[in-house]
């Protein structure tokens, strides 16, 4: 059965139900009550279905509201006339049938249960996430169903009620990089994040294992789900424009995982992250990191840091005119982050501490990060330039936002966090944002839309972020790790 067509087809039924209907017998039940009966566009809501005595919830093999498969991201009840579901969203807003396929092939509709609100501002109600891992919601150093909810559009989607489709893997696809992992005081040493990914990317390829190979789809919760928010860890910005490069095996392994789980390791991806956007005719569009990867990269490697591996100042200019451009023919709003300073990074930190302590001069490993630094200062310039030839491109500059909370932290509840190592901004990895610090990262978003486009969309609430953040002070030393004891 097609999700897209869904709809359309129930809808039919409603007015012509036939024995030779090709999805099946369907019998309209009006006795059902879904609670709560309305939502955002955004979905992701917990919704609880009292069914009718006929209706045996242990029975339901899949659950559909509207247009969209249902996430059933929770068990399901043991009581078997009520059902306990998350929802995916819809791109349409009004009324949605909640349709039940049983075990035994029937499914059992109910027309108009739930109904779809529309967003914040119609601005919000087709968005689309492109870009590298910080758009993806990367933490501990891999991607995760967890991660990708907490990710700057995910948070942005739930706080406008704006429709986002989230590609959510399997829970616990990918070991991350936890507190027990982190070694013990003064230098807290963080597991290097490439060899790390590495290490839990060959965990992964077994569980994906199937009988015809590796299956890309067994990583993903909704293998069927349409690819908008399409960031990939890893990408550089030629990447967005043309695909990942075929060498580069993290990033065809994570596009298989985002946005394409049906085609082979093998074969070659259809599209690429700029092709998928166009595709969704969005109305807005996000991206936290275009050139990220193209400066960051070195700073993961162990050892010196290899100046000759930065990707070109001039290829960078090239690709990044070429993907503002296409943007700008979407016709969508377009936000596009500025790359905070790589040397902020905890990681940048602990590898200058390791360079020095392996016998390299201090000055000649400054001299290093600060070309780096011109490097990134220098594409955001580039991509500033690019943005203002078009009415619809706009930049949040996300460099100025973290350099004012390097200065002076940022003010969360009663307490003050940073971007310093597990000072509560900054995972496990040193690399990628906490929860807070990605919502942080979206509210950087919301001020920007808000004075860009006149909208009035509320900040997120740091503090009720912090309060169930893994990677808060107050969590890591739950899990056994002080942070005031690191350096």
């Amino acid at each position: 059965m097609s999700k897209r067509s869904f709809v359309v087809v129930v809808l039919s039924v409603v007015s012509a139900c036939s024995a030779d209907d090709k999805f099946g017998p369907n019998v309209y039940l009006d006795t059902a009550t879904l609670s709560p009966s309305t939502g955002p566009l955004f979905g992701h809501t917990e919704l609880t279905v009292e069914l009718p005595d006929d209706v045996d919830g242990n029975a339901v093999v899949d659950v559909f509201l509207g247009s969209e498969m249902a996430l059933r991201g929770r068990s399901l009840s043991t009581d078997t006339h009520q059902l306990t579901f998350i929802n995916q969203g819809s791109p349409a807003t009004g009324p949605a049938d909640l349709t039940l396929v049983l075990a035994d092939g029937t499914e059992r509709t109910f027309p108009g249960v739930y109904t779809f609100e529309p967003a914040a501002d119609p601005v919000f109600q087709r968005m689309v996430a492109f870009g590298a891992s910080l758009t993806q919601g990367v933490q501990g150093g891999v991607p995760s169903a967890r991660g990708l909810r907490m990710s700057p559009g995910a948070q942005l989607a739930h706080q406008t009620g704006g429709f986002l489709p989230l590609p959510l893997l399997v829970p616990d696809l990918f070991p991350a990089i936890e507190a027990h992992h982190i070694g013990p005081a003064p230098d807290c040493e963080v597991p290097g994040v490439a060899g790390f990914v590495g290490e839990a990317a060959i965990e992964v390829m077994g569980t994906l294992t199937g009988d015809d190979g590796v299956d890309f789809s067994l990583g993903r919760q909704d293998p069927d789900l349409p690819a908008w928010h399409v960031a990939v860890g890893g990408s550089k910005v030629v990447d967005l424009v043309d695909g990942p490069e075929a060498s580069n095996f993290a990033a065809q392994f994570l596009a298989r995982l985002v946005y394409a789980p049906r085609v082979a390791l093998g074969d070659d991806l259809p599209d690429s992250q700029l092709d998928l956007v166009d595709a969704a005719d969005p109305s807005l569009v996000l991206c936290t990191d275009i050139a990220g990867n193209d400066v960051i990269l070195p700073l993961t490697e162990p050892g010196p840091i290899d100046l000759s591996t930065l990707t070109p100042a001039e290829v960078v200019a090239e690709e990044t005119a070429w993907v503002v451009e296409r943007l700008s023919h979407t016709g969508a709003e377009v936000f596009l982050a500025t790359l905070p300073r790589p040397s902020l990074l905890p990681l940048a930190h602990d590898k200058r501490r390791r360079l020095v302590a392996d016998g390299a001069d201090p000055d000649e490993v400054d001299a290093v990060f600060a070309d780096v630094d011109a490097l990134a200062a220098q594409n955001n310039a580039v991509l500033v330039t690019e943005a203002g030839r078009y009415d619809n491109v706009h930049i949040v500059d996300l460099a100025a936002v973290t350099e004012a909370v390097d200065t002076d932290g940022v003010v969360v509840g009663d307490e003050t966090l940073g971007p310093g190592k597990l000072g509560g901004l900054i995972s496990t990895d040193g690399v990628h944002f906490s929860d807070t610090g990605y919502a942080m990262t979206a509210n950087a978003f919301i001020d920007t839309i808000n004075t860009t486009l006149g909208t009035t969309v509320a900040p997120i609430d740091l503090a009720e972020v912090a309060a169930h953040d893994p990677y808060h002070p107050d969590a890591l030393r739950a899990a056994g790790l002080d942070p005031d004891t690191c350096q």
